[in-house]
């Protein structure tokens, strides 16, 4: 049925939360600052990794005093793993592989998501609609969530010095605001119930 903010103020935390998960959720899965390791080669340079991007760099050897020297040489440039001449696709292990499926699911599945908590604004639903939404909500940050076994790669763990960036910290932002956006819109047709009774009664 149609209707003009039927669920009242109650709306405005999840549809929040589902606006800046999804946000978080795309910034994470394609900017290449998941995380940063360090050392990479005898001279100490330093790349950033991502889920579907890396920073571009490329591997050469040098030869100093009959000394073998592994170098690095990257310009920070944030490019698709199978443009990147330092390191492509078959350089990627099980955790990245995973990292990326479920990034990647979170991410196509944000949009309908997000559509379907802004709906509510201007249409009423059933109680079963919502315990839904908050299920797939819920699921979302689980998805989300997954995508941290990046850091488990050997990328990070081969690496002297790995730290989360930007885009990893951006990911527990969204795992954060998807479960409350779901603990929160579970209760919208309740909530609404109950500010029109107390309405009612004044």
């Amino acid at each position: 049925m149609v209707s003009f903010c039927p669920y009242g103020p109650f709306l405005s935390l999840p549809a929040f939360s589902v606006l800046v998960a999804t946000i978080c959720t795309w910034v994470a899965t394609f900017d290449c600052s998941f995380f940063r390791i360090s050392n990479v080669s005898d001279r100490g340079e330093s790349i950033s990794i991502g889920l579907w991007t890396i920073e571009y760099f490329e591997t050469y050897e040098t030869v100093i005093w009959g000394e073998t020297r592994t170098s690095t040489l990257g310009d920070g440039e944030c490019v698709l793993w199978s443009k990147n001449s330092g390191a492509g696709v078959s350089d990627l292990d099980a955790p990245l592989w995973i990292a990326r499926i479920f990034s990647l699911v979170a991410s196509l599945a944000s949009i309908p998501l997000l559509v379907a908590i802004l709906a509510p604004s201007c249409m009423t639903f059933s109680s079963t609609f919502f315990r839904r939404l908050s299920i797939a909500l819920i699921s979302e940050g689980v998805c989300t969530l997954i995508s941290l076994s990046a850091i488990r790669s050997k990328w990070c763990l081969d690496g002297e010095d790995c730290t989360i960036r930007f885009s990893g910290i951006l990911c527990l932002l969204a795992v954060l605001f998807w479960f409350i956006a779901g603990c929160t819109s579970v209760c919208l047709k309740e909530s609404a119930f109950l500010l029109s009774v107390f309405f009612n009664t004044l």
